[in-house]
Formats: structure tokens, C-alpha cells, sequence
């Protein structure tokens, strides 16, 4: 993978729209999901190909937050990334690297496991996707602690790549 001196704007812009997007599907998903049913009740099956499905804001929020993480993807391959700060011990650079594949493989799963839940009904498919959510709790509680690590303990200041100003 190509390393590069800081992220592009795309960059830095995806990274905080996915978790603006992330944050609002897990904390405000149950009063808007209850809404949109209430509101749609028993109209139309929820199937991948009806148009009703993709008004549906949760399934809606998914797609775009699949289809933001694989550009993410993308352009993390075809521009790079900072290499990691040269006080973070090796240990550390391994366990970030694990904590972001894993981040981008349960937000590629979670979207893709809820469709194939609302268009078929597969229990393992429902189960998938639950078990997203609190994994992707527990990984965004790490990663912030880990900025918290960087900036308050190591004072490297790595906050500051994802603001654009590094």
C-alpha cells in the first residue's frame, strides 16, 4: 500500500461523513425506523428491488455509508496513507492496522448483511448484522482512545492528520 505525508480532503471528508452517518444509524435508528413503519405499515413487502425499500432512511443510510467505505477503500489504495508516527511503538502500528480492517469490514458487512436480512429474512443474515453493532461500538470506542493515546500521552498530535491540518 502507498504511504503519502497526510490524507487528501476526500479523505478527511469520507472519514467524517461515515461517522457522522455511523453514529446517527446506531444511536438514532430504533425512533426512526419505529416512525417510518409506523408510517408505512404493511404497504409493501420490503424487498432489495422495490423503490420503497431505499426510502426506507436505515437502509438508505447503509447503502450510502457500503458505498462511502468502498471509495474510502479505494482511495486509501490509490492515494495512501500517512505512515504512523515514529513514537508509536510497533505493537501499536499492528493494532491500528487491525482496528481499520476491521472497522472497514464491518462497514461493508453491516449494510450488506441488512439487506439480505430485509430481502429474505435469514436468520443468520439478522444475526450478522446485530452482532455489527456492538463490535462497531467497541471499535469506535478503541480508536478514540487511541487518539486520546496520541494526543495526550505520546503528544504526537495524529488528531491533527484528520483535521487537515498536519
Amino acid at each position: 500500500m502507498k504511504t503519502s505525508d497526510r490524507y487528501s480532503w476526500t479523505q478527511i471528508s469520507l472519514h467524517w461523513l461515515i461517522a457522522v452517518l455511523v453514529i446517527f444509524e446506531l444511536f438514532f435508528n430504533e425512533v426512526i425506523e419505529s416512525l417510518w413503519r409506523s408510517q408505512r405499515a404493511s404497504q409493501f413487502a420490503l424487498k432489495p428491488f422495490n423503490i420503497e425499500f431505499w426510502m426506507n432512511p436505515h437502509s438508505a443510510i447503509g447503502a450510502l455509508i457500503l458505498l462511502l467505505t468502498l471509495w474510502r477503500i479505494w482511495l486509501r489504495f490509490a492515494s495512501g496513507a500517512p505512515a504512523a508516527p515514529a513514537n508509536e511503538p510497533v505493537i501499536f502500528q499492528w493494532a491500528a492496522k487491525l482496528a481499520h480492517i476491521l472497522f472497514y469490514l464491518v462497514l461493508i458487512a453491516m449494510p450488506i448483511s441488512g439487506t439480505i436480512q430485509l430481502a429474505t429474512g435469514l436468520p443468520i443474515a439478522h444475526q450478522l448484522h446485530e452482532l455489527g453493532k456492538p463490535v462497531l461500538m467497541l471499535l469506535i470506542i478503541v480508536h478514540v482512545a487511541a487518539v486520546l493515546v496520541h494526543q495526550f500521552a505520546w503528544k504526537n498530535n495524529i488528531f491533527n492528520r484528520m483535521i487537515g491540518r498536519a
